[in-house]
């Protein structure tokens, strides 16, 4: 189970927190382009790793649920005082990828940007409090205030290595093309 936890943490901190950047940057091409660089056929791609990665994620879970039912936290979470945001999240993160079957779904890019954006939203939502938490502290030691530029620094990243992977991959797609055509 660790091997796959640290699998699931690496494709998860090296793709999934990249996905909303990585999407924005193919429907710019899309929109600057007209098609030329085939970015609908990488967001196909794009969705097909969301539905894979929400497939092990659920696989996951299911497993962590029969194999440790004892200290798994699902029992408080689901039925504690934020059950709601709790089951919320789940749906986001293990049922609400799984529209993106459809193709006619699967092809658009604001709606796979707005399943990218679900998946993650229990982190995007931590990050905002932990941020907005930071400018509130009045009574915080003098050398925490640097601490909002080292979230804002990790927010950076990921939008620079998600229009990386835009990029990448839209240059490897559209090789692949060109030498199939030759």
């Amino acid at each position: 189970m660790d091997l796959l936890d640290t699998i699931i943490n690496s494709i998860d901190t090296n793709i999934m927190l990249c996905l909303i950047p990585l999407i924005l940057s193919l429907w710019i091409t899309n929109t600057i382009f007209k098609e030329k660089y085939n970015s609908k056929k990488v967001l196909n791609i794009v969705s097909w790793t969301v539905i894979c990665y929400s497939f092990i994620i659920l696989i996951r879970f299911i497993i962590e649920i029969i194999i440790n039912a004892d200290n798994v936290a699902i029992y408080n979470r689901a039925t504690g005082p934020y059950w709601w945001s709790y089951w919320l999240m789940l749906f986001c993160a293990t049922i609400f990828p799984f529209t993106l079957l459809s193709k006619k779904l699967r092809v658009k890019f604001w709606y796979v940007l707005i399943v990218a954006f679900s998946i993650k939203i229990g982190f995007y939502f931590e990050m905002y409090v932990i941020i907005v938490s930071n400018f509130h502290r009045e009574h915080a030691p003098s050398g925490w205030s640097n601490s909002n530029f080292m979230y804002l620094y990790e927010i950076g990243k990921f939008f620079i290595q998600g229009i990386f992977i835009a990029i990448l991959s839209l240059v490897i797609y559209n090789s692949v093309i060109n030498l199939k055509n030759k």
